[in-house]
Parts: structure tokens; sequence; C-alpha cells
């Protein structure tokens, strides 16, 4: 009986640790794109996925500008993130600061990403998202743009 109660404990103990999140500082060393950069820390050189945003792919229009926005914003600047997860293809997911400055919805506020809903729920990127929709700021000048998620399944 004692074994079941220890079991339990020990499962919900090993959750925690899993769901807990994790912080990492580094180095931006370079800028994939306008969502995915790629940090030197102590542990190593961490591809990070930006939480919550999805840029315009290179070919797509825009795609280039927010990648710029970003290399210029953070390349060689020291950043923080706070992260819980890694996708699929082994990227941090995290909120990327600098400066104090909340980066994944710096980059939907001035029209740079859409705030992928599918994966997050962050208010601060529903907010931004609206603000650069009713201000027509970058990809929001377009009426007709295409989502990169919609981008990306016409180009399979």
């Amino acid at each position: 009986m004692i074994f079941k109660y220890l079991f339990k404990i020990v499962v919900l103990l090993l959750l925690t640790l899993i769901t807990e999140g994790a912080d990492l500082k580094g180095t931006v060393e370079s800028v994939t794109d306008g969502d995915t950069i790629k940090v030197r820390s102590t542990n190593g050189i961490n591809t990070i996925r930006l939480y919550g945003i999805d840029a315009p792919e290179k070919d797509q229009p825009f795609g280039n500008s927010v990648t710029t926005f970003l290399k210029d914003k953070i390349e060689n600047k020291q950043v923080f993130i706070e992260y819980s997860s890694k996708d699929r293809y082994g990227r941090i997911i995290g909120k990327v600061y600098y400066n104090g400055t909340y980066i994944n919805n710096l980059i939907v506020k001035i029209g740079g990403a859409w705030h992928y809903k599918q994966y997050s729920n962050d208010k601060d990127l529903s907010d931004s998202e609206l603000h650069a929709k009713k201000n027509q700021l970058g990809i929001w000048k377009n009426q007709s743009a295409i989502a990169p998620w919609e981008w990306r399944k016409g180009k399979k």
C-alpha cells in the first residue's frame, strides 16, 4: 500500500520537473529567419524557435524584411530565453528577451509575424496582432496575406 503512494508521489514529482520551465542566457550567433535563431550559451549552440509566432517564410512576401529586422535587433546580442519545451525537430520553443523587451511580441506588434494561435494563447501576442492589423502594419498592409502555415502547405 505504501509503495503505491510513493509511486504516485514520484510520478507527480517527475511530471512537475518535466513541465517546469527553464531559462537560457546566451549570445545570438545567427538569425535563421523571422522566428528562428541560434544562441550560443554555456552548453553550446541551441536553436531557438520563437514561441507563439509564425513569421513569413523567406520566399514569402515580407519574409526577408522580418529576418533583417530580427538580425538588426538581436544578432550578436545577449538574450534571455524562457522555455518549457522543444519541438519535434529538437528546437527549444522559447520566449526571447533582449534588454527587457519581449522580442516575440515585438515582432508581432510591428506586423512581422502572425500570432500562432494553434500553439499559443499568449494574450500579449494576441493583443499585438490586433494592434498590427488595426494599424495595417507589416504583413497586414496586404489584405490577402497568406499565413506561413498555409504557405508551407502550398509548397508541398
